[in-house]
């Protein structure tokens, strides 16, 4: 036997899933709202990276964007290793077709490529981020990924740019997607009024859910969902601007 054979190899490390869902029409070039989210991306990437590598023999995260307009696109077809995804700057433009982007994440998780690996998954995370009231059709297509395995474990974050509370449709929208299902906790949505600190909304929930998520371990009796909650909420109130609305009790919004 060759000494090589002798060495000790890595074990193969578990995989946690983030997917992006980004809103990119055209409401979103107010107060270049899209070019935060083109800044932040790739500053994000960098720091989904270190998280990884530092995880040790934990987890390696791997990334999906999916943008939404007039139709919905993937940056990838399945989610990529941190290491190897590349940031392509998107443009805002068209409407705000929800139920494509719901659509897209719903065959992902169900694709071979993206929920498979051989030391198994931890829970999956999904950020979604819009500005705007959605299309018609996103309530069937929410119905359909509420009834994936995947997507009810999931960690959801909403991030809602620039909505009052006479945005019926949108508060309803991100109030049934953040709703926590099989993952436990609290819904967590995160209102933005003042629009230039997107970006540092975008970096504080990508590092939170991450770096709690990756590690998948529970501190105080706290489950990782409550624990990524009670981070973001408490670093959120610290941004001028941003707020974590309070949901009301049918569960269709928030005030």
């Amino acid at each position: 036997m060759a000494l090589a054979d002798l060495r000790p190899r890595p074990s193969a490390r578990r995989r946690m899933n983030m997917f992006y869902l980004l809103d990119t029409s055209g409401s979103m070039r107010y107060n270049d709202c899209i070019g935060s989210v083109n800044r932040a991306m790739p500053e994000i990437v960098g720091i989904l990276r270190e998280i990884s590598d530092s995880n040790h023999d934990q987890s390696d995260i791997y990334l999906s964007c999916i943008t939404f307009d007039n139709e919905a696109r993937e940056l990838y077809d399945a989610p990529v290793d941190v290491k190897d995804f590349r940031w392509a700057d998107v443009k805002a433009e068209g409407l705000t077709n929800l139920k494509a982007a719901f659509d897209l994440l719903e065959a992902q998780l169900q694709s071979g490529a993206a929920m498979s690996a051989p030391a198994g998954h931890l829970r999956p995370a999904v950020l979604l981020l819009s500005d705007g009231d959605p299309d018609d059709g996103w309530e069937e297509a929410l119905d359909r990924l509420q009834a994936n395995l995947w997507f009810r474990q999931a960690y959801k974050i909403a991030i809602a740019i620039g909505c009052k509370p006479s945005n019926i449709e949108m508060c309803r929208a991100l109030t049934r997607f953040a709703r926590p299902l099989d993952a436990g906790g609290e819904p967590v949505i995160i209102s933005i009024d003042q629009l230039d600190r997107l970006y540092d909304v975008i970096k504080l929930v990508s590092s939170t859910v991450s770096r709690i998520g990756s590690s998948n371990a529970a501190a105080g009796g706290r489950s990782p969902a409550q624990r990524i909650r009670d981070a973001i909420v408490n670093d959120a109130g610290n941004i001028v601007g941003v707020n974590i609305p309070s949901m009301l009790d049918d569960g269709q919004g928030w005030y």
